[in-house]
């Protein structure tokens, strides 16, 4: 089972299995270089925070995700909506019914229901909101306990780039789950052009025709599974969108022009042995990388990859990968925790934003690592180093706290 599946499960039973928090709520300040990376025994002796700045643009938006530098100033933020939900936490909110049947996705976390709830929006240095698109593809849990709905997918993945002469806004439409599921009461599992309102590609029929998770994969990925995450323009060519599925563990080349999707690159999977969280300690265990944001490295040709890491999610085993142009993945920066996103400034610093965590981790370029973020930051979704600052998107995991924040470079 792929790791973006059981993230799901992990979130809600959690507790009820007897996980230890210290799994998810650890920091990633571990020290420098690319060496492999145990946990500290006083993380704070190894950097210390440096003093924060930045300021809240937004809260209470409905479940944020990835963020693009608009061409303007400010940011386009990836809003993945409230599945059937109104977007509000209260006890007259009306939970899903007998009605909704056809919305439904049965998921490993319970019973997903589907709706038009899926926004892209556009912020300003002011926290001002421009709507760009409404009414995209958006599935989410409805959790009876609180009347909340939480852990949504929708809009996910966002990008500007030239199509035709002409500056668009791209986005994946994503849900975690097999291929074969996509084809249900809302198309999900595409890439959505903002700009002119149309879809480009069908990223999980592609996974479907080449892998059937029966007989294996043409593309030599694991399974049938596909959700895809994030994605970067123009690479390694003009014209190309490079995305991560981080459900069948590949990149994706599109050509936006022909909407034509061929594989770019296979992450396989790594043995590591059991921290005894969950399963007996040292047994050995298959996790699977789970890629997710993709930065260029200044100067370079080559890309970095974030990976969420898959199921037993032991503390520091996620990592950024480093992908040359006709070259396999390899992994270079160790010891973080479920990386959902990552950027590059122009000095060659790399900020890491970390979902179980909480964390924004900046990694300098002699390889020190500082945590700039505070203790109100949790479920951190998104991450881009803009002209006029650092935006940044966390609370995500339910649809009514959504924060965007801005740090000053």
């Amino acid at each position: 089972v792929d790791g973006t599946l059981m993230r799901l499960l992990v979130l809600f039973l959690g507790s009820c299995l007897g996980f230890s928090a210290d799994v998810y709520q650890t920091s990633d300040c571990c020290g420098g270089g690319s060496e492999g990376l145990s946990k500290p025994a006083d993380v704070s002796a190894l950097c210390a925070k440096p003093p924060l700045n930045y300021t809240v643009l937004a809260e209470g938006l409905l479940s944020p995700r990835a963020l693009a530098c608009a061409p303007g100033g400010g940011v386009a933020v990836a809003l993945s909506g409230t599945g059937l939900g109104n977007g509000t936490k209260n006890t007259s909110m009306v939970g899903p019914t007998a009605s909704d049947a056809a919305a439904k996705i049965f998921t490993y976390s319970g019973i997903a229901y589907q709706g038009p709830t899926g926004l892209v929006v556009h912020m300003d240095l002011g926290g001002n909101v421009q709507v760009l698109a409404e009414g995209l593809p958006s599935s989410a849990v409805f959790r009876y306990t609180d009347e909340a709905w939480v852990n949504a997918f929708g809009p996910q993945g966002l990008a500007y780039m030239d199509i035709a002469g002409e500056r668009h806004l791209l986005t994946t439409i994503a849900f975690p789950s097999s291929c074969k599921m996509f084809d249900t009461y809302y198309p999900f599992g595409v890439l959505y052009d903002v700009t002119a309102g149309v879809v480009i590609a069908n990223l999980s029929q592609y996974e479907c025709a080449i892998d059937d998770g029966e007989s294996g994969g043409t593309d030599g990925g694991s399974d049938d599974l596909s959700n895809p995450w994030y994605m970067i323009a123009d690479w390694p060519e003009a014209g190309n969108l490079t995305i991560s599925d981080s459900g069948a563990n590949v990149l994706l080349h599109v050509d936006v022009m022909s909407g034509q999707v061929t594989t770019a690159a296979i992450f396989p999977s790594k043995t590591t042995a059991s921290d005894g969280k969950i399963f007996p300690s040292g047994t050995p265990r298959e996790i699977q990388v789970v890629p997710t944001g993709i930065a260029r490295i200044p100067g370079s040709k080559a890309l970095s990859i974030g990976s969420l890491g898959g199921f037993p999610y032991q503390a520091h085993s996620s990592a950024v990968w480093y992908l040359t142009p006709g070259e396999a993945p390899l992994e270079r920066l160790f010891g973080f925790n479920a990386i959902t996103d990552i950027a590059y400034d122009d000095a060659g610093n790399l900020y890491v934003a970390s979902y179980f965590a909480g964390t924004v981790t900046k990694v300098s370029a002699d390889g020190s690592r500082a945590v700039i973020t505070d203790d109100s930051f949790a479920s951190v979704s998104g991450i881009a180093v803009c002209p006029d600052g650092i935006f940044v998107s966390d609370q995500g995991e339910f649809a009514d706290k959504g924060r965007i924040t801005r740090f000053e470079i």
